[in-house]
Parts: structure tokens; C-alpha cells; sequence
């Protein structure tokens, strides 16, 4: 039974919007598949390769349609259901008048009729269509097509009638997650993030530096004294403590080709897809080398393989260790490409990744000391407009236990804490004017000038967020005090002396040369 017209005609029209935006090449027969399965639910049932018959045809009559440079015919697609990919398909061409009106409808059988026959054929449904404008027919094709733009037609300036031409549109800029064969794409454009808006971490930059922004700027040097560069670097910590933000910093200061992508993205339920996928970035990773290659939570297709419960996951590790030995100098022409793994369980990955010549170098990032959190406060903080009182000393002190995550959310929060209370301020000024002034009583630029974020929004927003080890479940802390013990007063003192008070006034005991 053939496909409807109107089915038939909605998946052409979403074909020819896709192809005009560049979300579609001209030979993604893939794209089409899943276009017509979204907009035609029946299709959904047909064998692969009857679906991918009626994708071909579709798409190519999508291209013919939008090159097409004949406006007097709008031309219609009815597509024969295909079982198994062998049935016969039937295409019928339908023409129509222009102004709604339609004429008989030809089929040609594309097997029985060649080129230039179809050819007459469409030209004498045309002429039988002017002569005989009354006589009922199907719909045309651009009325059931809102996104195909008619142009205007020879009918049409003999009329005195004049479409206006499309303007040339300006050349779309491709995506970032696109290649030329239509699959999707780990490059990404170079961040703005540099080693300046990364606190706390120093010993680790340095570190950083040394393993990945030499072998990749100045790959020269290896070559010339016969030592291989470092392929691969795992950065391990906690969640939140700022490995994506580092891997971002470095590929913003270097200013190489940087693929970043998140390891779940890579994992597929089809047999063979992931391993195909993880080849594919590297390919494009020695494409663009030299370069940069991110994998974020790379725990998530390099377990152990001694654990792993299918056959998948055994097969992905493979798979991603034989990409690893193939980024050496003599297999990328001497352009160096380094991986740059992330990751908050390195015990879960599998040891054959660890060793040397895959991951050379492990770089642990813990939580922040109090240095490191002063580092990062003030770094967060560098564009909030603060007040002279705030002490970014004190509040290291008091975010014990705050990874870099914690401490961005705490700056969050006092700047919603400082817009709450300004904003309450502005109501109740706002209350004290005639109620026919409040609706246009605004604060002058001077008043705004003056308003800032404030030590005590910070402390306010400090018991507002939690650090992460309290909200994971690593630590608690016990709701027991000092009324609840009794009959201890000397031990009491000693233990304040010599512990509660080094941690409250750090200060008072480094004046004493007290450590």
C-alpha cells in the first residue's frame, strides 16, 4: 500500500528544511532515516534496508528540489512500502497549477522509463494541467510543504508579478560538533579559561606545564635528544576540586587543537559502536595534531577488566589501549597528540592504562589547604564588586573541608544573599513614596554606585552551603557540645588551650611563635 502523500510530503519538507539550515549534507542517509521514523510513525516498523530505500529516494529528490531551478511544477513524491528491500518501488511525479488547481496525475515507473522520457512525460502533465485548469487533482506539493520557498516563475513575470529574490544568505558558520562526513565532532573552540582563573593548584600547574605544554609547543626538543614525549596524563581527585577546569585552562593558554569529550558519550548500546567511536577521535585528534584530547570521567570505559561483567566493556578497553600506542611521533608524522584524562575513582581503572607509554603521569588534585582557598576566593571574586571590610583570610579559615566547587557556590549565594537584602531595602524605600509614585521610583546610578557584597553576605551564605565531603557522606559533624560534658573542667581547658583555640586565632599563636 503506498505511503500517503501528506505523510510522504511532511519528511521531504523537513529533508529540505534540514538541507537549507546545514543540519543535513547531501549524502547523510543516515539523517534522512531518522527523520522520516520521527515524523512517520508506521515507518518505524519497516526493515532497516526498506527504510534506507525510502530514505535515498527522498533524499535525493530533496537535493533535486532544492537546486531545482524550474518553478512552474510543483513536484510530489509517492513512496511504495518496501519489504525486505526487494519489493519494487513505484515513484509518482504529480504536477499541479501554481494556483491551487491540479490536473491528472502521471506515474512513471522509474524502471521502465528513462531520462529523457520522463522528461516529456512531466512537460505534457504540464501542458494537460494549463489546458484543462478545472479539472480537480491532488494538492500541490508547496501547500503541504510550508518549508519549501517558491520562486517566482516565467507564468508569473509575464503576469506582471515579481517574487522577491532570496538576499544571498550569509555562509553559516559550521558546528563545532561536525565533521565532513556527517559524524559528530569532540572539537571544541579554544576556552577563555587561563592558568590565572585556576587557584590553589599551583604545584599542580607547574607540573602540568612541564608534562603537557612542552611535548606539544616544543616537541622538537624530545626529537632532538631521542626521548618520547608523554602521551598521556590521568588527573585524579575528588569531584569538584577543578580537573575540568585545569584541562580547559591548559587548552585556553596553549591555544592547540582541543577535542574535549565526556567518556558516557562514548559508550553505545550497538555492538561495535563504541569501539568505532574511540577510533574516530583519535583519528580526528591525529587530524588536528598537534592537539589536545579531554576524556572526561575516563573511568567510565576503561575499568577493570578483571571486573567487567559484558563483553563490551572488555572489548572498549581494548580498543582505547591500541589508540593510546598509535599516537606515537613515528604514526603522527611527528605532531605530537596527548590525552588528558579526568577522573574520581583511579583504583577502578584498569592497570594496563597506567603504565608507562598510555597515562605516564598520575596528578593528584585534593581539596584546596587554607592558602589554596584564599587563592581561589579571591580569584572567584575578582569581578564582584566587594566591600573594603571582606577578608578573604578569615573566610578561608572558615571553609574548611570546601573544594573549588563549594567555594564558586559559596560566591553565588553571598551574591544572592547582598541582592535579597539590597532588594529588600529598594521595597522599603519604595513603600514610604505616594502610591502613585512607586511604580516609576527608580534608584539613581549615584545610589547603586555605593551598594556592594559584604562580609557578612559571605557569612550569612556560609551556613546556607555545605562542602561536598559533609553532603557525600565522608564526614559528619557531631551535634554534641561542650554543656553536654560534665565534670571534666580542667580537661576541658586543656583541650580548648591546646586545640580549639590554635584553629579559632591562628594568628595569636604564630605572634607567639606558637606552631
Amino acid at each position: 500500500m503506498p505511503m500517503r502523500h501528506r505523510d510522504s510530503g511532511r519528511a521531504l519538507g523537513l529533508v529540505i528544511r534540514a538541507l537549507e539550515e546545514n543540519r543535513l549534507t547531501q549524502d547523510d542517509e543516515d539523517g534522512v532515516v531518522k527523520i522520516i521514523s520521527q515524523s512517520i510513525p508506521r515507518v518505524q516498523r519497516l526493515p532497516q534496508s526498506a527504510k534506507h530505500g525510502m530514505a535515498r529516494r527522498i533524499l535525493q529528490k530533496a537535493v533535486e528540489i532544492s537546486n531545482s531551478k524550474q518553478p512552474d511544477a510543483d513536484i510530489g513524491v509517492d513512496l511504495m512500502d518496501v519489504t525486505d528491500g526487494d519489493a519494487e518501488t513505484n515513484e509518482t511525479v504529480e504536477t499541479s497549477d501554481k494556483l491551487g488547481t491540479n490536473s491528472e496525475s502521471t506515474q512513471v515507473t522509474a524502471d521502465a522509463v528513462p531520462d529523457n522520457g520522463r522528461k516529456e512525460a512531466l512537460d505534457q502533465t504540464e501542458e494537460d494541467s494549463m489546458t484543462n485548469p478545472t479539472t480537480p487533482g491532488p494538492t500541490s506539493l508547496n501547500d503541504m510543504l510550508p518549508y519549501v520557498k517558491t520562486r517566482s516563475s516565467e507564468r508569473d513575470k509575464e503576469n506582471g508579478k515579481t517574487t522577491p529574490q532570496p538576499t544571498e544568505k550569509k555562509r553559516r558558520r559550521p558546528s563545532t560538533f561536525s565533521r565532513p562526513d556527517g559524524r559528530r565532532s569532540a572539537l571544541t573552540e579554544r576556552p577563555r579559561t587561563r592558568y590565572g582563573d585556576v587557584g590553589g593548584i599551583n604545584s599542580v600547574v607547574e607540573e602540568v606545564r612541564e608534562l603537557i605544554e612542552l611535548p606539544l609547543l616544543h616537541v622538537k626538543l624530545y626529537t632532538h635528544l631521542g626521548v618520547d614525549p608523554p602521551r598521556g596524563v590521568l588527573l585524579h581527585g575528588p569531584p569538584g576540586c577543578g580537573k575540568t577546569l585545569l584541562a580547559s585552562a591548559i587548552a585556553g593558554e596553549l591555544g592547540v587543537a582541543y577535542l574535549k569529550i565526556s567518556a558516557p558519550e562514548i559508550v553505545s548500546g550497538m555492538s561495535g559502536d563504541s569501539e568505532r567511536k574511540l577510533r574516530d577521535l583519535f583519528d580526528e585528534a591525529r587530524e588536528n595534531a598537534p592537539c589536545l584530547l579531554f576524556i572526561d570521567e575516563v573511568d567510565a570505559i576503561c575499568s577493570r577488566r578483571d571486573s567487567a561483567n559484558k563483553d563490551m566493556e572488555r572489548r572498549i578497553v581494548a580498543q582505547l589501549l591500541t589508540c593510546m600506542d598509535d599516537l606515537s611521533l613515528e604514526k603522527t608524522e611527528g605532531k605530537p597528540v596527548i590525552v588528558l584524562g579526568a577522573t574520581n575513582r583511579p583504583d577502578s581503572i584498569d592497570p594496563a592504562l597506567r603504565r608507562a607509554g598510555r597515562f605516564d603521569r598520575e596528578l593528584e588534585i585534593g581539596a584546596p589547604d587554607e592558602a589554596g582557598r584564599n587563592q581561589i576566593l579571591i580569584s572567584l571574586s575578582r569581578k564582584l564588586r566587594l566591600a573594603e571590610d571582606l577578608d578573604f583570610a578569615l573566610l578561608s579559615r572558615k571553609t574548611a573541608g570546601y573544594v573549588g566547587a563549594d567555594l564558586s557556590a559559596l560566591t553565588t549565594m553571598a551574591s544572592t544573599v547582598a541582592v535579597r537584602r539590597i532588594g529588600k531595602g529598594f521595597l522599603e524605600v519604595s513603600d514610604t513614596k505616594p502610591s502613585e509614585d512607586r511604580n516609576i521610583w527608580k534608584p539613581t546610578d549615584e545610589e547603586i554606585s555605593k551598594l556592594n557584597i559584604t562580609m557578612k553576605d559571605f557569612i550569612e551564605a556560609l551556613s546556607k552551603v555545605q562542602p561536598s565531603a559533609l553532603r557525600e557522606g565522608f564526614s559528619t559533624v557531631p551535634d554534641v557540645t561542650w554543656a553536654d560534658v560534665g565534670a571534666l573542667e580542667e580537661l576541658r581547658t586543656d583541650l580548648i588551650t591546646a586545640v580549639v583555640e590554635p584553629i579559632r586565632n591562628p594568628d595569636r599563636f604564630v605572634a607567639l611563635g606558637l606552631t
